[in-house]
């Protein structure tokens, strides 16, 4: 049994004792509890910083029970606390150490994607990983709107995810799926104004200069995107889109 600084994130090294893990061994019958307590320890940061091929090593362990490694990275990340140090403790410990052994596992990448897609830890997790994105690849718009809504809301500290994604999107202008996400934030929100707040100082104000012509078309049927344009500075505006920000709002932008 070796004993290892433990850097656990958001919490202070300490001295814990790592059990060496069961031999790998044809003859050795790696139970779900083996995995779950060395899955656990991956969990509380024991593993970390990586040494060089840990991961490799790692993936070997892994590949003799791919279905015991994932059934227990869920239950791990199932019992972490709604808070954001358990959120990023656990996303980061479990991605770059488990999670990134089973995406080397054949037929895993994809499984692991459709359960991010209904399970906001998982993509959590995921996002983590591979980064927003690729990420962003792996998840339909429904999935993304329903993050984004969960976030906006602070009903969680578990859908990060979904801002990075949303960061990514505006970041390389693509004017389309960002488009996408206001009008279906604003349909399944509603005029609730924390949403619709949000939705203006965090996308309308990043990307005005391209969604004005979306934003003109859209305003006189949709009132609540107006409102959501209320929120959002000139900073980022020219002077032509400015002028026709503050013809939709009927007066002028004050900041």
């Amino acid at each position: 049994m070796a004993t290892v600084l433990k850097t656990v994130m958001g919490a202070s090294p300490s001295r814990v004792q790592i059990p060496a893990p069961p031999p790998l061994t044809q003859n050795h019958c790696v139970t779900d509890n083996d995995v779950l307590e060395e899955c656990r320890i991956w969990a509380e940061g024991a593993h970390y910083p990586l040494k060089r091929g840990a991961v490799g090593r790692l993936t070997q362990r892994v590949r003799l029970n791919p279905g015991a490694w994932w059934r227990a990275i869920r239950q791990l990340l199932a019992e972490g606390e709604d808070t954001e140090a358990d959120s990023r403790r656990l996303a980061v410990n479990l991605s770059l150490g488990p999670l990134a052994a089973l995406m080397r596992c054949e037929g895993w990448p994809a499984r692991v994607a459709r359960a991010a897609r209904g399970d906001e830890r998982v993509a959590e997790t995921l996002e983590t990983l591979v980064r927003a994105r690729p990420f962003s690849e792996l998840i339909d718009r429904r999935t993304l709107v329903r993050g984004w809504l969960r976030m906006a809301r602070n009903e969680t500290q578990w859908a990060s995810w979904a801002y990075g994604v949303v960061c990514d999107l505006i970041d390389r202008r693509q004017v389309a799926p960002v488009w996408d996400i206001v009008l279906e934030t604003l349909r399944v929100a509603g005029d609730e104004w924390r949403v619709v707040g949000f939705l203006g100082a965090a996308i309308l104000e990043e990307m005005p200069n391209e969604l004005i012509d979306l934003i003109e078309q859209e305003a006189p049927r949709n009132a609540t995107l107006v409102q959501a344009l209320e929120t959002a500075v000139a900073r980022e505006m020219t002077p032509e889109t400015r002028r026709r920000a503050e013809q939709v709002l009927g007066h002028p932008i004050r900041f």
